[in-house]
């Protein structure tokens, strides 16, 4: 068994720098178009869906924070990711004002200060999540730390993949802690996770 998750381990890592190398080939003016296209796309789930999770885009992400901005303006109830370091894992804290509300968090990404209030993970409508790729199949890839996934394994809700069109793998390896996502939404296709 054992060998067999250092062949996973290592898959996954060769894959993580083949969409790193990628993504870095995506010019910003491409970055720009894509994620109009994709906020335009994801309008209406936003709009009806009660509790969300957004994220804070990396450089290199599709940019949704306009309709997180949106989304505030409008009085929804939303939240972001918030790394605790005690416990070193992930909770979301609700954000209610974008200039006041956030701060550079633990790895460098905007998250909500320590005082906003907290979101239970189960309460959630819709959570949307990076990654480095998705497969067909709903499977993720991320940092390689893991805490993503650890997320996710206790977020209620629709979880749908935000990502770039060339970020669609027909298959990640996989182990079983990894957490999968119902949806995959990319600037032009809306994918439903087999099985």
């Amino acid at each position: 068994m054992e060998p067999e998750i250092n062949e996973i381990a290592l898959a996954k890592d060769a894959l993580r720098a083949t969409m790193r190398a990628a993504l870095a080939r995506i010019t910003p003016e491409i970055r720009e178009v894509e994620s109009v296209s994709l906020c335009e796309r994801l309008e209406l789930q936003i709009r009806s869906a009660g509790i969300i999770l957004f994220f804070a885009p990396l450089e290199n992400e599709i940019d949704i924070w306009p309709l997180l901005e949106e989304a505030v303006a409008e009085g929804k109830t939303v939240a972001l990711p918030w790394f605790n370091p005690a416990t070193q894992t992930y909770l979301a804290r609700q954000v209610t004002d974008l200039e006041t509300d956030l701060v550079t968090g633990k790895f460098g990404v905007r998250e909500p200060a320590e005082s906003c209030p907290e979101i239970p993970l189960e309460a959630f409508h819709l959570v949307l999540v990076p990654g480095l790729a998705f497969d067909l199949a709903g499977h993720r890839l991320g940092r390689g730390k893991g805490y993503y996934d650890r997320l996710l394994q206790y977020a209620s809700g629709i979880k749908c993949g935000i990502c770039h069109t060339l970020q669609l793998n027909p298959l990640i390896p996989a182990e079983p802690h990894d957490a999968k996502v119902n949806f995959i939404l990319t600037p032009d296709r809306l994918v439903r996770a087999k099985g």
